[in-house]
């Protein structure tokens, strides 16, 4: 471990004590500078799309005062995230609907939704990139069937679907009920997918600005273009220099990443955060098993484990110094401000005085244009990380398997029961 340093963005601030290895330095950027010139443009919505996009989301929130989003892992984590920091910032409509985000099977919970639901007002988002997720399938077969029950008329006009493949077994499911369908851009996986449709619908329906959140993302992909275009190889965007960090990390053997967030209300972006650190490196018993913790709770029940518990761990904090938002203010002088900034400076001296590598980004506003450069950040390090590790970030051999052989077998088998 080094000294802290500190390296400044636009949009927020990487701070870090690992010490950048020298050995195959030079190496290392020209790999990710050879991969990244041949990626096309990032798949972030133009402002004319998102106004396309908005028309729809006025629709669901003027006619609807509920929303009941189905998916699975990385189809719905991004949407998740922005309603989530949106409430955080306290800048939703006062009139958006109640958002509630199905990803699970747990069937006394549902019908205890069903329960409270007025379905007449009740809208469902559907968002699956292959169509064969058969768990989606499942949900959305359960609802439809709940509507069903209810003798609505006009059933198809509550639900509105995100399928990438169109000739999957959800679409034409979604085809043959006359439901809406709203083009779902291909893209580089799931996980990757913040910043197209199906990340940014839900955000629109809660209120945000699609356009501010897209704005950041494309700042910080510009700003990690410039640097690659650079010939200089001592002249490094920040994503590329955080890949480095975690790559030097996974081949020393700390392969555990504690994720520590300071901002309470971001429990979703840790979730998001670790499925695009720990899902797409997991090959051949390598990768990151990522842990996620909330500050100042956990620093009074996990910190003996921090601190002195098994090796090879790297902190990933994240943090803002700057909590104002346009509709919160506080005072810098506020006991509880105050404290919370103590805890945090307490925990970076408690690291760097234990030698333990840690990496933090650091908001310099909450806002969602700061949240989209940070999540840029967080994708292209990642893609970055796969590569020098002679990975193909987008691939998921297990997953797929799983999905359209072991799962897909037995679904169609309790379909041809019922």
């Amino acid at each position: 471990m080094e000294e802290v340093k500190v390296y400044q963005s636009k949009y927020y601030s990487y701070v870090s004590n690992i010490r950048q290895c020298p050995q195959n330095f030079d190496e290392k950027i020209n790999k990710i500078k050879v991969k990244f010139s041949a990626l096309k443009e990032p798949i972030i919505l133009s402002t004319e799309k998102i106004q396309k996009l908005c028309v729809l989301a006025d629709h669901i929130r003027n006619a609807f005062d509920t929303v009941v989003v189905i998916g699975m892992g990385g189809a719905i984590i991004a949407p998740m995230v922005f309603t989530e920091f949106i409430d955080y910032c306290n800048t939703a409509y006062k009139e958006a609907p109640k958002i509630h985000y199905i990803h699970h099977l747990d069937l006394p919970i549902l019908m205890l939704l069903t329960k409270t639901l007025n379905f007449s007002t009740t809208a469902f988002v559907i968002i699956s990139q292959s169509g064969e997720t058969i768990e989606t399938i499942a949900l959305y077969d359960f609802f439809y069937q709940e509507m069903l029950r209810r003798s609505l008329a006009n059933i198809h006009k509550h639900f509105f679907s995100l399928i990438e493949c169109e000739t999957s077994t959800l679409y034409r499911k979604i085809l043959a009920r006359d439901m809406l369908h709203i083009s779902y851009e291909p893209q580089l996986g799931n996980r990757f997918a913040a910043f197209a449709s199906a990340g940014l619908l839900l955000c629109l329906i809660k209120g945000g600005e699609a356009n501010e959140l897209c704005r950041g993302a494309m700042s910080a992909w510009q700003e990690n273009a410039s640097y690659m275009a650079n010939d200089n190889n001592r002249n490094f965007s920040l994503a590329a220099l955080g890949a480095m960090h975690l790559h030097q990390m996974l081949q020393q053997d700390n392969n555990k990443i504690v994720n520590l967030t300071y901002l309470h209300n971001t429990q979703n972006f840790l979730k998001w955060h670790s499925l695009i650190l720990s899902e797409v490196l997991a090959d051949n018993a390598r990768g990151f098993d990522v842990l996620t913790a909330s500050a100042p709770f956990d620093h009074h029940s996990q910190i003996q484990s921090f601190l002195a518990g098994p090796p090879g761990k790297i902190f990933s904090l994240l943090y803002a110094k700057n909590r104002n938002t346009p509709a919160l203010c506080y005072k810098p002088e506020d006991a509880l401000v105050k404290i919370l900034d103590c805890t945090h400076a307490v925990m970076i001296d408690l690291l760097s005085n234990h030698r333990l590598p840690f990496r933090e980004l650091n908001l310099n506003s909450l806002n969602l244009e700061s949240l989209g450069a940070v999540m840029m950040h967080n994708i292209l390090e990642s893609m970055f990380i796969c590569w020098l590790e002679g990975l193909n970030p987008t691939r998921c051999p297990s997953i797929i398997k799983l999905a359209k052989t072991q799962l897909h077998n037995k679904y169609k088998q309790i379909s041809d029961e019922l």
